[in-house]
């Protein structure tokens, strides 16, 4: 797995922000293409058997048939099954990667065992098995590392939801009325998405919490252009609720009891994104409560300086 906070604390300090994004993908692409190749090595026809077996509903029906025939009793072949589950189950990489090359096989209309040989003997095929840089995760998490790396002691940066170094996780959102939605899907227009990450800057008299919606494109696209619509309702809503304090947030970046201000944040990343900064704060030009419309970069810049 792709230490992004590692990778960031590990960087020259003067490496430029929209540097980081490219060296993190092609970081974040090399190890998953050596995980890919490790896992392949390692696997064995034991292996894809157990996950045959595991996965495969039509061979636990047989497995349980050719069991009864030899006269082990129904309950003791259903255990036998769990374990089986249980065993394959315990590698999930493994286990993701024997899903991923069997829909190559079915694909290309070849056996798995034979792909795998493929892959062995050769890596040009393992790069099929790579994971989706831009799938990982990557673009949040790079960005709140780099938040709290590059910003003083006082400001700290967390994922919202997703982070696997908290217990919990914390999906809020906006309605077309600014009332906060907490943990609660939001499927039609009515609802905003749902903030990405909490950047706090505590001082004694108040702490400012900056909600915010983030996103990084390096190209345009279809895609894109939906997902700038999406930050330009999450913050237009999100004003809507006029920065009042919202309970579960405090209660979850462990703020009870102080005098918290929220700040609803666009953080826009990559080529297109940033090139699209001052439209969208021309939009907002006239909207009297506080918000932010920034790059990852200029943003540490701005917290820094109030910090």
């Amino acid at each position: 797995m792709f230490d992004i906070e590692a990778f960031v604390a590990e960087l020259d300090p003067t490496t430029k922000i929209s540097s980081v994004w490219g060296l993190a993908a092609l970081k974040g692409w090399r190890e998953s293409f050596l995980e890919a190749e490790g896992l392949i090595e390692k696997l064995t026809a034991f292996d894809l058997a157990l996950w045959y077996l595991s996965n495969d509903e039509r061979l636990n029906n047989l497995l349980v048939g050719l069991m009864s025939q030899s006269g082990v009793s129904e309950k003791a072949s259903t255990k036998v099954i769990e374990s089986l589950r249980r065993f394959s189950l315990n590698d999930q990489e493994t286990n993701e990667l024997l899903g991923k090359m069997k829909n190559l096989a079915d694909d290309r209309g070849l056996e798995i065992l034979d792909l795998i040989s493929e892959a062995q003997a050769g890596s040009n095929l393992v790069s099929l098995f790579q994971k989706n840089a831009t799938k990982q995760g990557i673009h949040e998490p790079l960005c709140v590392a780099l938040i709290n790396v590059r910003t003083p002691q006082t400001v700290r940066g967390i994922r919202l939801k997703g982070d696997r170094s908290l217990n919990t996780s914390l999906s809020i959102r906006f309605d077309e009325n600014g009332k906060v939605s907490i943990n609660m899907p939001g499927k039609t227009d009515r609802y905003s998405k749902d903030a990405d990450i909490a950047v706090i800057v505590s001082k004694t008299d108040i702490t400012t919490v900056y909600l915010c919606s983030h996103k990084f494109a390096r190209v345009a696209g279809g895609h894109q252009d939906n997902q700038l619509k999406d930050s330009a309702k999450f913050l237009r809503f999100a004003l809507r609720n006029a920065g009042k304090p919202i309970r579960e947030l405090s209660d979850h970046l462990g703020l009870s009891g102080k005098k918290v201000e929220i700040v609803p944040t666009l953080l826009l990343d990559g080529e297109f994104f940033e090139s699209r900064i001052d439209e969208l704060r021309n939009d907002f030009a006239k909207e009297t409560s506080k918000w932010i419309i920034d790059s990852t970069d200029g943003f540490i810049k701005t917290v820094s300086s109030r910090a």
